[in-house]
């Protein structure tokens, strides 16, 4: 296959290079194998818009011909290929599908047209080679843009038999799938592999690289190597640049300013963020990646105490666009801890990431609720559900909730991982102090921290008063004083300055 490759490489480059004064609909164009070939090159070269105007004429040349089968299978192998790079991920697997139901029903799954007299293979038949070999990769990508990592297995396991032998063809793919079940370690390994073998790759080698670098990215952020995150990123970033690869340049960008969070510069996530939202309000960015967008925005604005902000993302989102952690963490911003616990309770089971992050959450909303020693339970939960991959990330988003129940953990004193998770949660948490309060806190009276605890729950200033059986008036007064102490002008501010000195 890889002769092939190279012989279809060299021509496609050939003819690309004398494509600069083509006009579709010439002479020529009526032939359907011109042009298959012709909009492979185009494609191949990253011309999208000559590739689409071939292909609609390939479709309706050979539409009602005795053999529009084998070329409707052709036809949907380029419209796939045409999807993956305009970031089109539904319409890859629809493509991808459509193109190896009409390849089955011409030949059996996976056989292409045999040699001609010669022993060697036409142009053509190149091309249809390449495309069984590249049809399940494309699909498994899809899958795995979608958020289906175990789709993405099942199409490889087919397509190689085996997950050995997959892993052996397509390691850069099978770490994407190992990264989003929250395997790192089998993720770390997988991508090591791919980036090691890449220069002998059958085919799509720069797809290869941009993946492998990415997983390697994204593991390392997990495991809060920050630096080595950035290196990865910053290779990532320029392969896509030198292909020109549009999409993935735009995820690497959001994943850049994710990870510029984590570095505490929300500045310079929302510089990189508003450059990529520019993108989707010019209508190019894949409805994947303007989720994704969306949801690191939201913690961009939490980040920087724009609650305001990120709520109106939210609802300018569509419900199913935005993650439970996503929204329990905007209902935590929001002093409403029982919603985001029964958000958190409802949502569908998750994979381990997911289901770390909304432990941690959980862990959140009940300490919200004054139920402290059920939130350490429910943390000490999170940290061995990813003790064995090393993941450290669910627990620095928001490391001023974290920091008072990593610290009351007594039991697990002298855990190395836990005394790790301690001492990062510390370098980027504000500073605190003991619960008897200092600054501006150690004025307030013993009836004002009582209601001031009662300020971070979602319960309204009467509600609260019939929790203290005293009048909403008194309540009011409370609250009045406390701000002033506090030098706060708002329940939310007195609420964070709190959770900075651990008292709630």
């Amino acid at each position: 296959m890889s002769g092939h490759r190279e012989a279809i490489e060299g021509t496609l480059a050939a003819i690309f290079s004398g494509l600069t004064g083509h006009q579709p609909g010439s002479g020529s164009d009526e032939h359907p194998e011109t042009l298959y070939v012709i909009a492979a090159a185009l494609l191949s070269a990253g011309r999208i818009t000559g590739a689409t105007r071939l292909l609609r004429r390939l479709d309706a040349l050979t539409a009602f011909r005795s053999d529009s089968q084998r070329w409707r299978g052709r036809s949907e192998y380029l419209w796939a290929l045409h999807a993956d790079q305009t970031g089109d991920v539904p319409g890859v697997l629809e493509h991808c599908a459509a193109s190896t139901r009409a390849i089955g029903s011409v030949h059996g799954p996976g056989e292409p047209d045999p040699p001609d007299a010669s022993g060697s293979l036409s142009l053509v038949q190149t091309i249809d080679a390449v495309a069984l070999a590249r049809l399940p990769v494309l699909a498994a990508r899809a899958h795995v843009g979608l958020g289906d990592p175990e789709g993405a297995q099942a199409v490889l396991e087919e397509r190689y038999h085996s997950v050995e032998n997959a892993a052996t063809h397509q390691p850069g793919i099978l770490a994407m799938v190992a990264c989003r079940q929250g395997r790192l370690s089998d993720a770390l390994q997988l991508a090591t592999t791919a980036l090691r073998r890449m220069p002998e790759h059958d085919s799509g080698s720069e797809f290869v690289d941009l993946e492998a670098r990415l997983v390697l990215a994204g593991v390392f952020y997990e495991r809060n190597d920050l630096r080595a995150a950035q290196q990865h990123l910053d290779a990532a970033l320029h392969v896509a640049c030198v292909t020109g690869a549009r999409t993935w340049i735009w995820a690497v960008e959001i994943d850049a300013a994710r990870l510029l969070l984590a570095q505490q510069d929300a500045e310079g996530a929302a510089y990189r963020l508003a450059h990529v939202r520019r993108v989707q309000e010019a209508g190019s960015l894949p409805q994947p990646l303007a989720e994704k967008l969306n949801r690191v925005e939201i913690d961009c604005r939490l980040h920087r105490g724009d609650v305001e902000g990120a709520l109106l993302i939210a609802k300018s989102s569509p419900p199913e666009a935005l993650s439970c952690e996503t929204l329990a963490r905007l209902d935590l911003h929001r002093c409403r801890p029982d919603q985001a616990l029964a958000r958190l309770r409802s949502a569908r089971p998750a994979r381990l990431p997911e289901k770390v992050r909304r432990l941690v959450l959980s862990a959140f909303a009940e300490s919200q609720q004054g139920r402290r020693s059920r939130a350490i339970g429910t943390l000490r939960r999170a940290v061995e559900a990813t003790r064995s991959e090393g993941c450290v990330r669910p627990f620095l988003a928001e490391p001023a909730r974290a920091l008072p129940l990593l610290r009351g953990m007594d039991a697990y004193s002298s855990d190395p991982f836990l005394a790790r998770l301690v001492r990062e949660v510390e370098l980027v948490a504000p500073p605190a102090t003991s619960s008897g309060g200092a600054g501006p806190l150690e004025s307030l009276s013993e009836r004002e921290m009582e209601v001031l605890r009662y300020l971070s729950s979602h319960l309204s200033l009467r509600q609260i008063s019939d929790c203290l059986i005293v009048s909403p008036n008194t309540v009011k007064t409370h609250v009045m004083s406390i701000y002033r102490k506090m030098g706060v002008n708002s329940r939310h501010e007195a609420v964070t300055m709190s959770l900075q000195h651990g008292l709630v």
